[in-house]
């Protein structure tokens, strides 16, 4: 329910307030996010033939949600890039800026749409009603009688064994998809965290998220790169829209920094993840389900 309360009131100030769009569409694609994350893992809670349905109006949510918050961060880097020397030099990154406003416009425009649609409004009542139902499987009773902390110690220990086992599997090899789901895998961790967060102390859960997201954070700069690049050379391409000599220099400029900086990040991996492990160990995990 509290997630549920979140995506309402993010689609609300997204719908009707202007000026706080960009922020008001971070928090969307956040609560669904999380939203999603936690059925997820809470399939047993609800039943899985139940559930299922609602998962997949919830991925589609998803990704209506993220092909537009996607463009407002790739206009917000390239806006940065502005200020780099070797970029400026090149030209600055107006053209490429100018082109991308008016794909971030429509698919906004195509959110919103969607949003205001009679199916997203019939989805989301249904969904506050389907959580407020009294009616319980079996499975959800077995399940409503445990503990709060063995149930969310359970979720939330095999989320972070999943999430380290794919952090130590990561090598100077490793593609840049194995960072892109090692990523995800600390979200889903963190939702979990989240979403739990208050039947623990707010203090001891306020040390992990933080960990988490500064982690995420890291990582993010690295797959905004990655994001960046694809979409420029998906612009490059584009029959409908020719770029000009001038911005064909600004792209290999931005390219060569973009690989640069993604090294850069990629040399650090090592330390970021290490201190995550040392900050956040498993057994302090374990323990904050048994206070």
């Amino acid at each position: 329910m509290d997630q549920y309360r979140s995506v309402r009131e993010a689609r609300r100030r997204f719908l009707i307030h202007p000026y706080d769009r960009v922020e008001a569409l971070h928090d969307l694609r956040v609560g669904v996010r999380a939203t999603r994350s936690i059925l997820r893992e809470m399939r047993r809670v609800f039943g899985r033939h139940k559930i299922q349905p609602q998962l997949q109006w919830w991925a589609t949510f998803a990704r209506m949600t993220s092909a537009a918050r996607d463009l407002d961060v790739t206009l917000a880097t390239l806006q940065q890039l502005d200020d780099e020397p070797v970029i400026k030099a090149a030209g600055g990154t107006r053209w490429f800026v100018e082109a991308l406003q008016i794909e971030a416009d429509k698919t906004r425009q195509s959110l919103e749409e969607a949003l205001r649609s009679a199916p997203m409004k019939y989805f989301l009542r249904h969904w506050g009603q389907f959580l407020r139902d009294d009616s319980s499987s079996e499975a959800k009773l077995r399940w409503a009688r445990k503990d709060i902390l063995i149930v969310a110690g359970t979720l939330i220990l095999k989320s972070h064994q999943r999430f380290m086992a794919a952090g130590l599997a990561i090598h100077e090899d490793t593609p840049p998809e194995g960072l892109h789901d090692l990523r995800k895998k600390a979200k889903k961790l963190r939702y979990l965290m989240a979403g739990f967060g208050s039947y623990f102390s707010s203090k001891k859960v306020s040390s992990f998220i933080k960990g988490l997201k500064g982690f995420q954070d890291y990582l993010g700069q690295y797959q905004d790169g990655q994001v960046l690049r694809q979409r420029l050379a998906t612009l490059s391409s584009d029959p409908d829209q020719p770029m000009p000599i001038e911005a064909q220099e600004v792209l290999k400029a931005i390219n060569a920094w973009s690989v640069k900086k993604e090294d850069i990040l990629r040399g650090q991996f090592q330390d970021h993840f290490m201190a995550l492990v040392k900050a956040t160990p498993r057994h302090r995990y374990r323990a904050l389900f048994k206070q």
